[in-house]
This record gives C-alpha cells, sequence and structure tokens, in this order.
C-alpha cells in the first residue's frame, strides 16, 4: 500500500487555512499589535472584542497575505482625538468604520462589526472581495464606499440606508443587488460602469441621479414613480430597449438622459425633450414627438431616423436636434396648421446640400403652406401637403375605443395611437400624449365635469364628449 507523507510544515499551512487567527482587543490596543500584522501569514483573520477608530485605521497595514476579514464579533465604540487628525476630524461615533478602512486591500470577503451604523466614503473600494452583506444597523453608506471592486459579484443591502454617490462604480462583475428596504434616491454614479448589472429600478426610487446607471446592462425601465432624472443617468446602455412611464406622468429628465443606447428606438411622450436625450440613440423609422421643447442635440446622429411628426404641442427646436440624421426624408407638421414652430437655424446641421437646401420633404396642412415657405429656417425645406406622414397609405383605419372612469381616460385601439389630448368645456388643454402603443391612459384629470377627449391611431381621428 502506498504511503502518503505530509510535512510538518505542510500540516501547519493547512491548520492555518483552516482556522484563522482570532484576536481578541480592547480599544486602542491594536495600534500596538500593527508590526505583527503586517508580517501575518494567515490568509483569514478574525477580530472580536470591543475597538475604536485608532483599532481601524491600523487594518489597512494588515499584511497582503490576509485574504478575509471577520469583525462580526467586534463592537466599535466613539472615540475622541485631543487634536484633529489627518482627516481633521476631533471625534468618531459609536459604530463608524472610518473612510478609506481597507481601501486597496487584496481581500477576498469582508464581514461588517456587530454594530456598524456608518460605512465610510471608499471604505471598501479597490479590494477584492467577492460579495458583501451589509448589516440593517446601518444608517449611512459612503461615497464610493465598495466602488472598482473587480471581482464584487453581489450585495445585499439589509436595511434602508442613506446611500453615497459612486457606490459601485466601475464594479464590472456585478450582477446582483438586494434591497432589504425601499430606496427613494439613487444617487449620482452609483452603477456607473457596472457592465454585467441589469437589475431593475426598485418601484420605490423616485429620483435618479447623474450617470447613475451609465454603461450598464440594464434592458428594461419603468419610470412609474420616477419624478426626475439626472444627466446621462441612462446612458450608454447597448441593452436598453424599453422604456414605460404612467401617461400623465411627466418626469423631468437631465441632460442625454438616454444618450448612445443603440436598441432605444423609441420613447414614452414626456413634457419636455432636453439636450442630447436621444443622440446616438437607435431611433428608427417614423418617429411621433409632441413634447413642447425638443432640446439640443436631443436626436442628433441617428442614422436610421426616417419621419418625425410633429404634435401640437411641439413649440421649439433647439440646436442640432436632428444632426447628421442623414435618412431623415419626411417632417410632418399637418396637425399645427399655420402655427410655425420656432426652429434654431442649426437645428438641422449637417443635412444642407451645396444647393443651400434641405433634402427633406416639409408635410404642411392643406391651405397652410404660405406660413411655412415665408420661414427663413422652414422655406429651405421642401414644402407641400404631401400623401405620406399622418396621412400615409398602408395605415390601416383604426378602431378607437375611449373610456373614462372619474379623473383617468383610458384609450384602446388596434393600431398603435399615435395621439390622445383632454380638454375642458373651457377649451382648456387638461392633458396631451403621444404613446405609440395600442393602449393608453391620462391620469389626474378633474373627476368631475365634461372632458373632450381626441385620439388619433392609423388613418382614425376620432373626437368624444365625456361626463
Amino acid at each position: 500500500m502506498k504511503r502518503t507523507v505530509i510535512s510538518v510544515a505542510a500540516m501547519i499551512c493547512c491548520v492555518a487555512a483552516m482556522y484563522p487567527l482570532s484576536l481578541t482587543i480592547t480599544p486602542g490596543e491594536l495600534p500596538g499589535l500593527k508590526n505583527r500584522l503586517v508580517s501575518l501569514s494567515d490568509s483569514r483573520l478574525e477580530i472580536s472584542g470591543r475597538a475604536d477608530v485608532r483599532d481601524l485605521e491600523v487594518l489597512k497595514s494588515v499584511s497582503p497575505d490576509v485574504r478575509d476579514i471577520d469583525l462580526s464579533g467586534l463592537t466599535i465604540v466613539a472615540y475622541t482625538y485631543s487634536e484633529p487628525d489627518r482627516r481633521g476630524r476631533l471625534r468618531y461615533e459609536a459604530g463608524e468604520i472610518p473612510p478609506y478602512m481597507l481601501c486597496g486591500q487584496r481581500l477576498d470577503s469582508f464581514v461588517f462589526p456587530a454594530n456598524v451604523s456608518v460605512i465610510g466614503e471608499g471604505c471598501l473600494s479597490l479590494t477584492g472581495v467577492r460579495e458583501l452583506t451589509v448589516p440593517a444597523t446601518v444608517k449611512t453608506i459612503g461615497d464610493y464606499a465598495f466602488a472598482a471592486c473587480p471581482e464584487l459579484q453581489s450585495v445585499a443591502i439589509g436595511g434602508d440606508p442613506v446611500l453615497g454617490r459612486g457606490l459601485f462604480k466601475d464594479c464590472v462583475r456585478l450582477d446582483e443587488v438586494t434591497w432589504g428596504g425601499a430606496p427613494d434616491v439613487i444617487p449620482e454614479a452609483m452603477f456607473e460602469g457596472c457592465e454585467v448589472y441589469a437589475g431593475r429600478v426598485p418601484a420605490s426610487v423616485e429620483e435618479i441621479g447623474n450617470s447613475a446607471y451609465r454603461n450598464t446592462s440594464l434592458t428594461a425601465l419603468n419610470m412609474k414613480n420616477i419624478r426626475r432624472v439626472g444627466d446621462y443617468a441612462f446612458a450608454d446602455n447597448p441593452r436598453l430597449a424599453d422604456v414605460v412611464y404612467t401617461a400623465g406622468q411627466t418626469p423631468e429628465l437631465g441632460v442625454g438622459v438616454f444618450f448612445n443606447d443603440e436598441a432605444l428606438s423609441e420613447l414614452p411622450a414626456f413634457g419636455e425633450l432636453p439636450a442630447m436625450l436621444l443622440a446616438h440613440t437607435g431611433a428608427k423609422l417614423r418617429y411621433t414627438l409632441n413634447a413642447p421643447v425638443i432640446g439640443e442635440g436631443a436626436y442628433a446622429n441617428n442614422s436610421e431616423l426616417d419621419t418625425v411628426t410633429f404634435g401640437p404641442a411641439v413649440r421649439s427646436i433647439g440646436a442640432h436636434a436632428f444632426r447628421n440624421n442623414h435618412s431623415l426624408n419626411m417632417l410632418d407638421v399637418t396637425r399645427l396648421d399655420d402655427r410655425v414652430i420656432d426652429v434654431a437655424s442649426d437645428a438641422f446641421s449637417g443635412l444642407l446640400g451645396d444647393d443651400g437646401r434641405y433634402d427633406i420633404r416639409l408635410n404642411v396642412a392643406k391651405d397652410h403652406v404660405e406660413p411655412w415657405v415665408e420661414h427663413p429656417v422652414w422655406g429651405l425645406f421642401t414644402i407641400g401637403n404631401f400623401d405620406t406622414g399622418v396621412e400615409a397609405p398602408g395605415l390601416q383605419a383604426a378602431e378607437i375605443s375611449i373610456q373614462r372612469q372619474g379623473a383617468v381616460i383610458t384609450v384602446s385601439a388596434n393600431a398603435p395611437i399615435a395621439y390622445v389630448g383632454c380638454w375642458g368645456v373651457d377649451g382648456m388643454l387638461l392633458s396631451e400624449i403621444a404613446p405609440a402603443t395600442e393602449i393608453a391612459t391620462i391620469e389626474n384629470l378633474p373627476d368631475d365635469g365634461v372632458v373632450v377627449v381626441k385620439a388619433i391611431a392609423g388613418d382614425t381621428t376620432r373626437i368624444l364628449k365625456l361626463r
């Protein structure tokens, strides 16, 4: 029988791997053990007892051989320095982990102290941790606390803490975050650069910060409860194709919210279309816009955009809004009659021909051509009343149903709905949308009195007075 011989050194290594080095300390004791921590060869370290900020600051000196740190048996107590520390602070509270405590350490795993309440800025950034569980005791997580952790894949946030900026920024393998609470704000750059992250925005969220989901793998976005979206919040998302929101809601959108989202071909109607909103996206073929303001560069560089129909709410078009859209063939303004849209002189930059004109047709309502021809910008288009655009051949006769239940109007059709508008009997416009879906809902209308509803689907227009 063959015998296996294991050296004493190998046995010691095995034992060290199986059983972590355990230290039980009192506040202020760990600085005296710094030399020992620097030279450790153990792969795992457990620290229990009681500690303050002086002890926690020493952990950044732990040997790189230590890959797993467990502080679950440790209680953090408050401490006040006699003079301000290098951050200019005197006092650290009980349960507070100082900023950048383990930043850059070669860790594989980390377990938080039992009473942790504040996780400092950059606490575990640039480490190798693969998963994290944030205890429900945590009330605040600092900016970039877990940022740029290349191996981090899953995080469980137990409570409902205030979240810092860039919390998971550039965690390129992060694919799962579970929430114990109901966050109402996703801060600036929280998931920016999390290339594989496809987690849905929690339903409780009302505000999303600048670049919060930039360069992630989101495929769908429900903006039902969202009130504000920051600049470039969902930009550079190659898979985002489906955006929905509650009809009648008008979220405040920042610059370039959906910039360079290649798969996104259309959006629901919003109150205004800010600068760069859908620049470099997959906006294709026909598009209906009914926003009062179409911002600077809003639809720039969309190579497959063919026809744009402007609804009656459109008032102005900003600089470079349709820049370099060389496939643009038709602009339909028939719904505006003789009211001419205010347009920047360079709204269609890159499309002017050698003859100083645009090789784009402008479909104008019959008998309302003159104001458009006389305009210094619109007059450069080929103007007429064409059998395309809104009245395009091939649009099917649609059946439209309009129903009212109190403050809610529901419109359904057997073709995409191009426009729904609601007016009071005094002629005041109450709400209007261009949903491009077969079912549309307008909410928050007066729940009594007469409402006049106009709906357009296919080549059918229906106007109905509802009580």
